[in-house]
């Protein structure tokens, strides 16, 4: 899959479709859950977490995150195969 993460669209494509696709993403895409008490952040907050039994995700960002890519993914793939690039 290609940069998740990206800032920019696949190519930095000028069509519109793909430029609209691409912001939809990063709108889609969640930040790890900061708490006011460190105690309850998610290990992979900025600042991470007091709980050193947290080692991964506990927020559910991780796989949100996973499922808006695959979603992203799968749309280029068929814009791409409508020509749309």
């Amino acid at each position: 899959m290609t940069d998740q993460l990206s800032s920019q669209p696949p190519g930095h494509s000028t069509d519109p479709v793909l430029r609209l696709v691409h912001e939809l993403f990063c709108l889609a895409k969640r930040d790890h859950c900061v708490c006011e008490d460190p105690w309850y952040s998610c290990p992979k907050a900025p600042g991470g977490c007091s709980n050193d039994n947290l080692t991964g995700c506990d927020c559910g960002a991780d796989v949100d995150n996973a499922a808006a890519a695959k979603v992203y993914a799968d749309i280029l793939h068929l814009l791409a195969g409508m020509g749309v690039k």
